[in-house]
């Protein structure tokens, strides 16, 4: 694969950083040999997940495809860590959202909300994820 779908190498070599202890150090090869196997196992586990998105007939891969495709490619160890992080992004997603938004806005979601029964929130926060990236 080109370079431009390898992962920041300053984000790996973070991670990296985060995850071991200060004593160790890792290898330029290393680090090279950590990026890769992370891009493959991203590619591999987006393409199991959006092959059941597309079963179920939606383009959009949602967290339960992805909990099928951990299962599917034999690491469902994974699936419990994946779904805390979820919920932990989303609090804290939450959380700034409610310190940023203007209050006219939150008077129009809570409206918007009520007339849906929480249709709206959702579109919402769809919207929302789109405004982050």
């Amino acid at each position: 694969m080109s370079e431009e779908h390898d992962l920041p190498k300053a984000v790996v070599n973070r991670i990296i950083k985060q995850t071991l202890p200060d004593t160790i150090h890792v290898s330029k090869d290393a680090k090279l040999a950590i990026q890769t196997a992370a891009r493959v196992y991203i590619h591999y586990l987006t393409a199991t997940s959006n092959e059941y998105a597309q079963e179920a007939g939606r383009s959009t891969v949602s967290p339960t495809d992805v909990q099928l495709a951990l299962s599917d490619i034999e690491l469902e160890h994974f699936e419990e860590e994946m779904m805390q992080a979820l919920a932990a992004y989303k609090t804290d997603r939450k959380q700034r959202v409610k310190k940023t938004r203007p209050k006219s806005d939150k008077a129009k979601t809570k409206k918007k909300t009520s007339e849906t029964n929480g249709d709206a929130e959702e579109e919402e926060e769809e919207g929302e994820e789109e405004e982050e990236e």
